[in-house]
């Protein structure tokens, strides 16, 4: 009986990790199973707060000068000059326009410090793999530091297809002792690229990999 699998990279990427380690390579980082260090999270994020903080006080600025040009506007000429039917009094232009200018510059400053708040917000939102946004912005970060290292070289995995099957055989006597062997198999399809940290290819193929059909008995000790 055939049936399909879902491909999962990251069984790969580990094993492949181990591999290396044991032919020994002198460093091995996988960036997609790694976690952010504290200090690197608050590396990141410090940077983006102070600037929310900063906006947050000119908003606040902002619309102080826009209340106190709209106060200006409110005042009635001095009492030497006092309105009358004929001559009333009006608001200074200027005050108006700046008051206008100042309140639409802090609903806009508001405006960003929301969105800003949304995309902070969204960075602590896991995946169906329960990992964060932030998680996998930060190893990015590490794929970055790691290639910028004299000699570094990327390899990039990506698995293809995979598939499996089972059989079993029968007969009267294994199926009075009910003791029918169970056999199973599987494949994979992989593809890889090798580039140094100029992102120049140095090696890539498409690597297919298939396995016999071997007893349930004895998978653990081949695998």
């Amino acid at each position: 009986e055939g049936f399909s699998l879902t491909p999962d990279a990251g069984q790969i990427v580990a094993a492949l990790g181990e591999r290396l380690l044991a032919a020994g390579a002198a460093s091995v980082v996988l960036p997609s199973l790694s976690w952010p260090r504290a200090s690197h999270v608050e590396a990141a994020l410090t940077p983006l707060a102070e600037r929310m903080r900063k906006a947050a006080e000119e908003a606040a600025r902002l619309d102080d000068a826009a209340a106190q040009a709209k106060a200006s506007v409110a005042k009635l000429e001095p009492e030497s000059n006092p309105p009358t039917a004929l001559a009333p009094a009006k608001p200074d232009a200027a005050d108006e326009k700046a008051a206008e200018l100042y309140g639409q510059a802090a609903a806009k400053l508001r405006e960003a410090l929301a969105k800003a708040d949304a995309y902070v917000a969204s960075l602590s939102a896991a995946d169906d793999k329960g990992v964060t946004a932030l998680a996998k912005i930060m190893r990015e970060k590490v794929g970055y530091g790691v290639l910028t290292r004299e000699g570094a070289l990327a390899l990039y995995l990506d698995v293809r297809a995979t598939v499996g099957g089972t059989f079993s055989k029968a007969s009267l006597w294994t199926f009075f002792r009910n003791t029918a062997p169970f056999y199973a198999m599987g494949g994979v399809v992989v593809s890889y690229t090798l580039n140094d940290a100029d992102g120049k290819l140095l090696a890539s193929d498409l690597v297919p990999v298939q396995r016999g059909y071997e007893r349930v008995q004895e998978l653990a000790s081949r695998l």
